[in-house]
């Protein structure tokens, strides 16, 4: 299998589990009883677990190379699938959010920068069309999960996350890397000096990240509580996802070209603009037709954030740490996901779904100001991949 193609099958696995689990989780759990504070709770265990492993996994990741923490991950996706489908409980959510956690922590970072080390495409290209392949699994996965659910019921639905986490875990096996070597590893040792200059160099990247996560999955569950309250079934999600999924894989596949004509920074902004936007018609278009809009618009600006964000970040630091230094970017995504659907969550239990969304363009706002201080401050924005 070549690399690309590996990674783009390997992310599409990865992801399908991943996303087939969320896309019903939150309102499995408000089925089981919880509160949207409570379904919210839920939703931010998987990024609290993750954010509390992803340093350690990082370092471990430098030293011994990334394969396998990408074998391990689909291992744990596919463990959370299947205990899911056999403890239909709020325990048994909670034992599968804790696995998700896990999966994302022993996945995300180490993908990000396989992106970087295949031998058949430039790194740019290979971030670009990994980020297409998670699209695609939002485009898939929620429709699919909602269409066993609707017809099926819940267990179906967690089975078949279960099985697109055992597929990730071949691939895993089989994908060509090219690894640090055994002397790259020992000049690691006493690299903390390193990775301290590299992660102050990217700060404002952490910041971007804490707010791309609190959006990311406030989106997800705080959308999925409202439909399932106003008695819609699981497919409206589904579908949404879909456009989403389809607008985003789109997006997501152009970066490379509009990195090359753009620049990654200008991209960025573009990407946070769109996605304020999205986030803002919420208030009014939380409802099929009109939320079909907002999904295509979050897909695009979320398709443009990712690989553009990337890029920039993996390129400005140095090789030898990339793993330990995109996991602080990863651990403020995971922050960013306990935080927002808390926060937003507790906002639509004392209040009401409406002024949750009206609050929720506030994070893309903020992270479009940062790209803006960012890239005048520095000028690493101006390169054009």
């Amino acid at each position: 299998m070549r690399g690309l193609t590996g990674l783009v099958v390997l992310s599409f696995a990865f992801f399908s589990s991943m996303i087939g689990m969320a896309s019903i989780i939150a309102r499995f759990t408000r089925e089981l009883g919880l509160s949207a504070s409570g379904v919210g709770f839920i939703f931010s265990i998987a990024p609290l677990v993750a954010a509390s492993l992803r340093l350690p996994i990082g370092i471990l990741a430098d030293r011994y190379g990334v394969r396998v923490f990408l074998v391990a991950g689909g291992f744990a996706a596919a463990g959370a699938g299947f205990t899911a489908a056999l403890m239909a409980s709020v325990e048994g959510i909670i034992v599968a959010r804790i696995m998700q956690g896990i999966a994302l922590a022993l996945f995300i970072t180490p993908s990000i920068v396989a992106s970087f080390q295949l031998p058949d495409a430039k790194p740019s290209t290979a971030v670009a069309y990994r980020s297409a392949s998670v699209s695609l699994a939002a485009t898939v996965s929620p429709v699919v999960a909602g269409l066993l659910v609707d017809h099926l019921g819940y267990a179906t639905a967690f089975g078949y996350a279960g099985f697109a986490g055992l597929t990730a875990t071949f691939i895993a096996l089989m994908l060509p890397l090219r690894e640090n070597t055994t002397r790259a590893r020992r000049s690691l040792k006493g690299s903390h000096v390193i990775v301290v200059r590299e992660a102050r160099k990217v700060t404002p990247f952490f910041a971007m990240a804490l707010m791309d996560g609190m959006v990311f999955f406030t989106y997800q569950s705080l959308i999925q509580s409202h439909l399932r309250d106003m008695g819609y079934p699981a497919t409206v999600y589904g579908i949404a996802g879909l456009v989403n999924g389809i607008a985003g894989a789109i997006a997501r596949a152009s970066t490379a070209r509009l990195m090359h004509v753009m620049g990654a920074g200008r991209l960025l902004m573009t990407g946070f603009i769109i996605e304020a936007l999205a986030t803002g018609l919420l208030t009014r278009l939380y409802t099929p037709p009109g939320l079909y809009l907002v999904a295509a618009l979050y897909g695009v600006g979320l398709g443009l954030i990712v690989p553009s964000e990337q890029v920039l970040l993996v390129d400005n630091v140095d090789p030898r740490v990339r793993n330990t230094v995109v996991s602080f970017y990863s651990i403020s995504f995971d922050l960013g996901g306990f935080i927002g659907p808390n926060v937003y969550g507790f906002i639509a239990e004392v209040g009401d779904y409406t002024r949750s969304y009206t609050l929720m363009p506030l994070p893309s706002i903020t992270a479009a100001i940062i790209v803006l201080f960012y890239c005048g401050r520095t000028g690493a924005c101006k390169r054009k991949y």
